[in-house]
């Protein structure tokens, strides 16, 4: 098991940098930009400060997916991806589930009004 937890804190990392890179690219036309906006979401302060608490790593490797999900959702109306990415979010870590879904409405209605 200890030999394991470099390889997946590695792992939730790089998946956290990669749903920042495909969320971000959908917004920034420079690709340099999306590269280190990508690397200093799945390298910010809160990821390096909580390298004891494992499990805060799948919550934050998976936001950006509920974010592009949720974009996706307002404007293709795929509504499979989002319900997965719900339902995942939710199995991972119920307590930052309530903060996502928090956020998720503050930013449906910042559109709305």
């Amino acid at each position: 098991m200890v030999y394991a937890m470099p390889v997946m804190i590695a792992f939730k990392t790089a998946v956290g940098a990669l749903g920042a890179y495909l969320y971000i690219a959908r917004y920034v036309k420079k690709e340099e930009a999306v590269f280190i906006g990508a690397y200093m979401y799945a390298f910010s302060g809160f990821q390096m400060t909580s390298l004891i608490f494992n499990h805060f790593h799948d919550v934050t490797a998976l936001f950006p997916f509920l974010l592009l999900s949720f974009d996706l959702l307002v404007t293709e109306n795929k509504k499979v991806f989002f319900a997965v990415m719900v339902a995942i979010t939710a199995l991972t870590n119920y307590f930052f589930f309530f903060g996502m879904v928090v956020l998720s409405l503050f930013i449906m209605l910042s559109d709305v009004l």
